[in-house]
């Protein structure tokens, strides 16, 4: 409660001194990627009049933020209100909250209402700036998110078109698959045309095409293991084709992660998706690979696993607000202690189901220990983590390298290269990714430079002392200057 009344007083006393609030000279929330960049031009107070907006319409105007892929939780919401200029034409709306490091943090959005200050209903809720230039949208990932569900139907469609007619000519289906391309491309084109998209909200609605796919096959391969369902290629390819649109567009309204945020998005995503592993793991403890009960269990229990590995990725993500990079190495190290664990058992025995399984499930949850606490003070970009898994792709072809020159005909010299390389190149990338590349803004270096900016001073002192040189100021410089 005293923040919020501090807030407050700081609020009114800006607007009584004068002050225009500038969105950009203000800290932008570290971790709440969901704010977006509607802040328009600065405007002054000296022609304009400031009225509040009661707490009881803050929903209002949330609520049309969120059309456009703004979310802030009213919760954290401490002071709104409007602007006008003398004209009473243009609106500008000005708010205060506290992002998730509990810092405050001030936005100003352009609204043009006809002098009203109630607000605007959402078909007239597309901020202007200036008064007539519409807001550029930041779509960061709306390239990618097209591309993405392109080249994803080119498997959705043959192959639902395949199973829900199993009849038809091959080059039939060729051909409307290939006007499928043609319509996921510009339909996603079209649809995101007037939409935030960062790669935070753009991973949540691939996942969500995702599992629209998965489930038809999780469910029509459950429902002819467990209960004989004649029809399980028409729930396969009916499935798919309708899932895929309708799980895209169930993804974009999803409020688990901010628009921004592709790190905290990518591990929730990654956390669910290994469900898939422990789904079909599992089920190895109780029955043998292929059975009709395996896959009985195996496809039910996935499909419990999957929400539940989503709901423990939000839990391991918490307040915290995770890199793009990060989320790339944790899943790589978990992936990769997932691989340890099924070609360990290759290198005493083989046979035995229930060792490989319990070596998989024991490798992925230490790798992916391992992928959240080493080095957790840095945050890498992107492109870090993926030079990471070039590296840990790089170690393991050289590590094999050596058997096949010297001709082994052994496995477990292949298996124990392949284990050792890929770990040695992804530490190896690891540590080139903080040498070489640029680090973020949230890295905590640990390294000093040393500097001698005096040194060059020498020889001219020494000249000055001997008097070779006259009417020079040398100044002062310092001979060493350390930076942390």
């Amino acid at each position: 409660m005293t923040k919020t009344m501090a807030l407050l007083t700081l609020f009114m006393a800006t607007l009584c001194l004068g002050q225009p609030i500038h969105p950009d000279s203000t800290r932008a929330p570290s971790g709440n990627g969901s704010t977006g960049n509607l802040a328009a031009d600065s405007t002054t107070s000296a022609s304009s009049r400031f009225d509040l907006v009661p707490p009881a319409q803050f929903d209002s105007f949330l609520t049309i933020l969120s059309h456009q892929g703004i979310v802030i939780e009213k919760s954290t919401v401490t002071a709104m209100g409007f602007t006008r200029d003398s004209v009473d034409t243009a609106q500008r709306l000005f708010m205060i909250y506290l992002d998730k490091s509990g810092q405050p943090v001030k936005r100003s959005f352009a609204i043009e209402q006809g002098g009203k200050s109630a607000p605007p209903p959402p078909a007239q809720a597309a901020p202007k700036q200036g008064g007539s230039q519409p807001v550029k949208l930041r779509q960061d990932g709306r390239v990618y998110f097209m591309i993405n569900c392109a080249v994803k139907s080119l498997y959705v469609y043959p192959s639902g078109l395949s199973w829900a007619f199993p009849g038809t000519n091959g080059q039939v289906i060729t051909g409307i698959s290939l006007l499928a391309l043609g319509a996921s491309l510009y339909g996603s084109y079209a649809y995101t045309q007037k939409r935030e998209l960062g790669y935070g909200r753009v991973e949540m609605m691939n996942y969500g095409g995702d599992l629209g796919v998965a489930y038809p096959l999780l469910l029509a391969t459950f429902g002819e293991t467990s209960f004989g369902c004649r029809y399980g290629n028409q729930l396969r390819g009916w499935g798919e084709m309708l899932g895929f649109p309708l799980g895209i567009f169930a993804g974009s309204y999803t409020r688990f992660a901010g628009n921004f945020e592709y790190g905290d998005a990518s591990l929730m995503t990654s956390e669910s998706k290994f469900g898939f592993l422990y789904g079909f793991i599992i089920p190895l403890y109780f029955h043998d690979p292929g059975t009709s009960e395996y896959f009985s269990l195996s496809t039910g229990l996935t499909m419990a696993l999957v929400p539940a590995g989503f709901y423990l990725g939000t839990l391991l993500v918490g307040d915290r607000n995770y890199s793009a990079g990060r989320s790339v190495f944790v899943t790589t190290s978990a992936v990769l202690g997932a691989a340890t664990g099924a070609l360990l058992p290759t290198l005493w025995e083989e046979g035995h189901k229930e060792v490989y399984a319990t070596t998989v499930l024991l490798g992925h949850v230490l790798g992916t220990l391992y992928g959240f606490t080493y080095m957790g003070d840095h945050s890498y970009s992107f492109g870090q983590g993926m030079f990471m898994i070039a590296s840990a792709a790089t170690g393991t072809a050289v590590a094999e390298a050596v058997p096949l020159i010297a001709r082994s005909n052994e496995q477990r010299f292949y298996v124990g290269a392949g284990i050792v390389g890929s770990w040695g190149g992804l530490m190896l990338g690891e540590l080139l990714a903080r040498q070489l590349f640029d680090r973020s803004g949230r890295d905590n270096p640990k390294t000093a430079s040393v500097s001698f900016p005096g040194l060059w001073q020498v020889p001219l002192l020494w000249a000055c002392s001997k008097g070779g040189l006259k009417g020079v100021s040398t100044g002062n410089a310092p001979l060493v200057e350390v930076a942390f």
